[in-house]
């Protein structure tokens, strides 16, 4: 009878000592993130507001998480990255650019991959369609409007603006629409796009040297590579004939660029930690997690660089401004 009484209650607290066991081996569990972003000469904006708001969801590095970031030079680094990491089996993916996408894109088509600021990914091919993405990659997509808006507002900065140097590269995916959407804007605007194909820092060099002076005014970047990785060449490129560029980034104002209209990417970060990392590691998979499109713009203008030459920024414009660098 006895026997009997301590097999019932062994018996009984069998279920409690593996629910105790399944929830000691979840609170152990250290998950393991590979993030990637290819332009080693600055850390991607949507960084760190990511880690921060991962850590407001109760992921502490070195307890549950573990963060392996690499920062490369260009798409080959980028793809061994992400090759390196799908070997390693890490259990999810962050590619912080178009180039990292495509690497993680070529790397995997199972492990989960979340992107952050891709310019196009349907036409790159990271997704069925926005609302159902299908495969293994979702994420935050940029707008294709973004030249057009950028030449619209440098018209309106400069009026009297005619000839625009727009650089691009053919390999890139994302480039030729945004090319094709700049394209579009320009004859409305009644601006001459001067196209030239660049793809790396000797090619970049040789279009400027072969550049007339009174070729053009301004520079427009419309491939996502050159935007993150020779963005600064460019700038000091197009200074040097005293061409005005437009920046990507708050940090090409600072460093010279008369305006960056881009994304929030702070706010990109943390919302890319609650919408689609924390919600993939608790089990949701990246096909049913629809690619929001980013919608909120940073307007940063450089008045000392419209000074230079000759323009002044209308109150219009420096009213819409986040921020006025003098």
């Amino acid at each position: 009878m006895a026997a009997r009484r301590w097999l019932l209650i062994a018996t009984s607290l069998l279920p409690l000592t593996t629910w105790t066991l399944a929830i000691a081996q979840t609170a152990a569990r250290v998950w393991r993130i590979g993030l990637i972003h290819v332009g080693n000469d600055h850390m991607p904006p949507s960084y760190e507001p990511m880690r921060a708001s991962m850590r407001a969801l109760g992921y502490e590095e070195g307890r549950n998480i573990r963060y392996d970031f690499r920062n490369v030079a260009d798409e080959v680094a980028a793809l061994e990255a992400a090759r390196a990491f799908v070997r390693e089996r890490v259990d999810l993916i962050v590619a912080f650019d178009q180039e990292a996408c495509s690497a993680a894109h070529m790397a995997t088509t199972t492990l989960p991959i979340v992107v952050v600021h891709a310019a196009d990914p349907i036409a790159s091919g990271f997704g069925k369609s926005l609302a159902r993405p299908g495969g293994n990659m979702t994420g935050f997509a940029g707008r294709a409007e973004l030249p057009a808006k950028e030449l619209e507002m440098l018209r309106e900065i400069a009026p009297k603006l005619s000839r625009v140097l727009l650089l691009f590269d053919s390999r890139d995916a994302a480039s030729l629409s945004l090319r094709r959407d700049a394209r579009t804007a320009a004859g409305i605007l009644g601006v001459t796009l001067v196209e030239r194909e660049a793809r790396d820092l000797p090619t970049l060099n040789t279009v400027f040297e072969k550049l007339k002076p009174g070729t053009a005014e301004a520079v427009l970047i419309t491939s996502t590579s050159i935007r993150h990785r020779f963005q600064k060449p460019v700038l000091a490129l197009a200074t040097a004939r005293a061409m005005v560029m437009v920046g990507s980034r708050q940090d090409m104002v600072e460093a010279g660029a008369l305006f960056s209209y881009s994304y929030d990417l702070a706010k990109v970060g943390r919302l890319t930690a609650s919408r689609y990392v924390d919600r993939i590691l608790k089990g949701k998979k990246p096909a049913d997690l629809p690619i929001e499109e980013m919608t909120e713009y940073q307007f940063v203008v450089n008045r000392g660089v419209a000074k230079r030459h000759g323009w002044t920024f209308p109150e219009a414009v420096l009213l819409r401004a986040h921020r006025i660098v003098e």
